[in-house]
């Protein structure tokens, strides 16, 4: 039978809405890694703040608790949908949004759709469809940047000036030059962080996020739209746009980031055919994507 995690709320985290998400958050990826096909949220108190962050994650209300699937696995639709299936026969409070999920995989099938499969992940995250066409890309990420996103090896180091908000943020944007070397959205990053000048940098994939966006627009509008979501300070993107106000540069934002357990080394993604320094965004087939992500994610994949 399926286990779920149970998780009481209480009014301490109705005025840190960010805070509420990454608790939430963690807690679906505990679940996962646990085995746990499901997480339940208990809390007769919740505010509106717990209110719409359940709503936001893709929690559904199921009685008096709040439940959401999440699946550790990167499969085909037709191995997900069977296990939707067997979930369905042990859980039966469960049943109206496995069918819900299990129509939009069968639609999915019949008629592919970006959109439809990025929702579909979203409903079922951790999962990944490895037959939904998502395009993926492994995105190089220096360092300095990589320690406020997501690396906690390199956060940990650091004693001052570190943005707990975006560790803590479901969503963040990340700058680069406006050449978008087949960067597509919606999509998936496999985030490399490169070496740095001080020899810092683990030249390996630490993270995957879901690609929500690319934008294009001059440094000062980009700047003044997705101020709160990157780590960027006027100083950097102004450099970047190599100090001139009319040169257009790149926003991409991403969200739900998962950190990996073990870091996939550029030899393990050499021996996967991704050969060649990485010091720019690289598109990958979907196998490669499904390949390195178990790696880094240690999931079982059929």
């Amino acid at each position: 039978p399926p286990r779920s995690t149970l998780f009481p709320y209480t009014t301490l985290f109705r005025s840190a809405p960010t805070v509420v998400r990454h608790l939430l958050r963690q807690t679906l990826e505990d679940s996962a890694r646990g085995n746990r096909n499901c997480t339940k949220v208990s809390d007769a108190n919740a505010g509106p703040v717990v209110v719409d962050a359940l709503r936001e994650i893709g929690f559904i209300p199921v009685g008096a608790t709040w439940m959401k699937l999440n699946l550790a696995c990167v499969e085909t639709a037709t191995a997900i949908t069977s296990r939707l299936f067997e979930l369905a026969k042990s859980a039966p409070e469960l049943k109206d949004g496995i069918t819900l999920i299990a129509t939009a995989l069968a639609d999915l099938q019949k008629k592919p759709s970006l959109t439809l499969a990025t929702q579909i992940e979203r409903a079922l995250w951790p999962a990944k469809i490895i037959d939904a066409d998502l395009p993926s890309f492994i995105v190089p990420i220096r360092p300095e940047w990589a320690e406020h996103f997501f690396d906690e090896d390199l956060a940990s180091r650091r004693l001052f000036g570190l943005r707990h908000d975006l560790h803590f943020g479901r969503e963040a944007v990340y700058y680069r030059a406006k050449k978008s070397f087949g960067l597509k959205f919606p999509g998936r990053i496999l985030w490399y962080v490169s070496q740095g000048n001080e020899k810092t940098g683990s030249m390996s994939v630490k993270a995957c996020s879901s690609l929500d966006e690319i934008i294009v627009g001059k440094p000062k509008e980009l700047y003044k739209q997705f101020r709160q979501l990157g780590i960027y300070e006027w100083r950097n993107v102004w450099e970047l746009a190599h100090k001139n106000l009319d040169e257009e540069i790149m926003a991409i934002r991403f969200s739900d980031t998962e950190r990996f357990h073990t870091p996939v080394s550029h030899q393990d993604l050499k021996k996967l055919g991704v050969a060649g320094t990485i010091q720019s965004p690289r598109p990958i087939p979907p196998e490669v994507f499904a390949k390195i992500y178990s790696m880094g994610y240690s999931v079982a994949r059929h």
